[in-house]
């Protein structure tokens, strides 16, 4: 978060979690709900962030959803194994955001082509 939080880029929202498990370090059965709520970037509210993990054996699994205005939408999903050096399987999928929108925020100059973004 820290890299985030440059000079020309502030990030500011509050976050609540609700999170429980049983099992062992061997066999951990997990479930968490994260709330970002009230995501702001420079000062501008977007909306809000949920995302929900939960294990299955010795996956755990993401999904989030953005609650964002103007039509932005954030999608991540993906599983990290939670073993050996924890590779990840992620999804991060951006719609309706222009780039015109995105240098708003980050202060990197207008480019006028209106993309479909997807990160894997």
């Amino acid at each position: 978060m820290e890299k985030l939080q440059k000079e020309r880029f502030t990030v500011a929202g509050r976050l609540d979690f609700t999170a429980s498990g049983t099992g062992n370090v061997d066999a951990p059965s997990l479930n968490a709900d994260i709330h970002l709520r009230e995501v702001t970037l420079n000062d501008e509210r977007v909306g809000d962030f949920d995302m929900h993990a939960a294990t299955e054996g010795s996956l755990l699994r993401l999904d989030g959803k953005s609650n964002f205005r103007e039509a932005i939408e954030l999608h991540t999903s993906g599983t990290i194994t939670l073993r050996d050096d924890f590779p990840a399987d992620l999804k991060v999928q951006l719609t309706e955001l222009t780039w015109t929108r995105c240098s708003e925020f980050t202060c990197v100059g207008k480019v006028t082509s209106h993309p479909r973004s997807q990160v894997k």
